[in-house]
């Protein structure tokens, strides 16, 4: 099957596709929905816990709803044909929401506040 896409993507004047290149976005895009589902467990949780921390709340939230994002521009990105725009805002998004999860873990922890 990869060496017919690879034919087709030949007679269109793009490079052709390696199968390490496909298993490393299968990787990613089923990291993508673990990620995904660890999020909205999270986050669900966290808003159910009525003693919960209002800032805890309010990252959980936030790491929700940008996860979410993060989902729908990697699905654009995608369909898109990786145009650079999309690529580019999955990228940032994605470490924007890193840097979310670390201070939503960090004001998690019990006794630290941050």
């Amino acid at each position: 099957m990869l060496a017919t896409i690879n034919e087709l993507r030949l007679a269109i004047n793009y490079a052709p596709v390696t199968m390490d290149q496909v298993i490393f976005h299968f990787i990613h895009r089923a990291w993508a929905v673990v990620v995904v589902a660890l999020v909205a467990f999270f986050t669900i949780k966290t808003l159910k816990i009525r003693e919960s921390n209002f800032l805890v709340k309010r990252t959980a939230l936030y790491l929700g709803l940008g996860v979410f994002l993060q989902f729908i521009l990697g699905v654009f990105t995608v369909l898109s044909v990786r145009q650079p725009y999309f690529a580019s805002i999955h990228v940032m998004v994605g470490a924007l929401m890193l840097g979310v999860a670390a201070l939503a873990a960090l004001r998690a922890y019990p006794g630290r506040p941050v």
